[in-house]
């Protein structure tokens, strides 16, 4: 059975029309192909750069990576002045503790000196009592040797000499001391 279906055969010319029909479609969807290319290739760079940019991004948040560059800067920026804080700071902690000292020292100090002077205003409290006796036997004292001098002296030969007198025998046969002017 014969092909009932079998396209007629083409002539020349249309084989030839359709060949440049075809070649054109072909040259058509390769343009096309070339520039879809090429928009990837755009794409694919451009996706390379968006991850380029983005780990870039990543690595300049880094908080460990901001945390060394700040601790490098304050290290170099302030190390001197935070280490002469911290010495200043153990200086005064040492001063605390030698005033500390110093003040259990001086209340040890004010509390001898108060029964020091406690002690001495008792001692002065007692001579003050004694001085009121003192005084009234110096003043029986000098008014006993008031009599009691003269007596002894107008019988002493040293004693006489002493207040200035001189020893004379007068014709009652008993001696005296006399004072001359």
């Amino acid at each position: 059975m014969p092909d009932q279906y079998a396209a007629p055969a083409l002539s020349d010319t249309d084989l030839r029309e359709t060949l440049d029909l075809l070649s054109t479609v072909v040259a058509s969807v390769s343009d096309r192909m070339d520039s879809q290319t090429q928009a990837i290739d755009r794409m694919a760079k451009t996706a390379a750069e968006t991850r380029q940019a983005a780990f870039a991004a990543r690595a300049q948040t880094d908080p460990e990576m901001f945390a060394e560059q700040i601790n490098t800067h304050i290290r170099g920026t302030f190390a001197a002045s935070v280490n002469a804080q911290a010495g200043m700071v153990r200086l005064l902690g040492e001063e605390i503790r030698r005033l500390g000292t110093l003040e259990s020292d001086h209340d040890q100090v004010r509390r001898n000196l108060l029964i020091r002077i406690q002690s001495e205003k008792h001692d002065v409290e007692r001579w003050k009592r004694r001085l009121q006796f003192i005084a009234i036997f110096g003043l029986v004292l000098a008014l006993a040797l008031g009599v009691a001098l003269p007596r002894v002296a107008a019988h002493s030969t040293p004693a006489c000499r002493i207040i200035g007198g001189q020893m004379l025998t007068p014709a009652s046969g008993s001696p005296a001391c006399v004072l001359f002017r």
